[in-house]
């Protein structure tokens, strides 16, 4: 019995290390015909087990693999997405809100915005960017729309931390309008 177990261990050292002399010295010493059988069992099972290990090895190489690829692709489309945003194509801010509350006004919606607008007289807004652009050629649009219509209205200034809208109606007379939407493009 204890000499099995020394066999079966050799063999399992030997497989484990892929050293074949210990299993040949081992097969060589046998002199038990039962012994021989039951070692050609044994290596039979471990041999079995080893493709079954290689298989999954394969298996796993193989997901890894895949797995690189995506993470290659991904790599790349975050440097496309990147100079995409760094390159001014996207916007850099927006904000949405209502004209006619009492200042400062809190956005509905924004991005990019600090905090609220300052409303400095009827129908003009200052809207401060968190993120300055780096000179003052970048785009702004607004829209202008009370519940009567659109209104007209445009940009007065830019800086480039911040820009001055404002609304009026078709008269040239300075109103507060109800929904202002203001969107910003440029490098920063």
């Amino acid at each position: 019995m204890i000499k099995r177990l020394k066999i079966l261990l050799t063999i399992i050292i030997s497989l484990t290390f892929g050293v074949n002399a210990f299993a040949l010295d081992v097969v060589t010493d046998l002199k038990e015909p039962d012994g021989e059988v039951a070692l050609n069992e044994e290596l039979r099972k471990l041999d079995v087990e080893r493709k079954n290990n290689d298989t999954d090895i394969s298996t796993n190489v193989a997901s890894i693999a895949t797995n690189a690829a995506a993470i290659l692709v991904n790599e790349g489309n975050i440097a496309t997405n990147t100079a995409l945003i760094s390159g001014g194509k996207t916007a850099k801010g927006y904000v949405t809100f209502d004209g006619t509350d009492s200042n400062p006004i809190t956005p509905d919606g924004s991005f990019n915005v600090t905090g609220t607008i300052n409303k400095t007289g009827t129908g003009t807004y200052i809207i401060s960017w968190d993120t300055d652009f780096a000179n003052t050629t970048y785009c702004v649009v607004a829209t202008f729309y009370n519940a009567g219509g659109f209104i007209g209205g445009g940009i007065s200034s830019k800086a480039t931390d911040s820009c001055t809208i404002i609304s009026k109606t078709y008269d040239g007379s300075a109103v507060d309008a109800g929904t202002i939407d203001v969107v910003a493009f440029g490098d920063q």
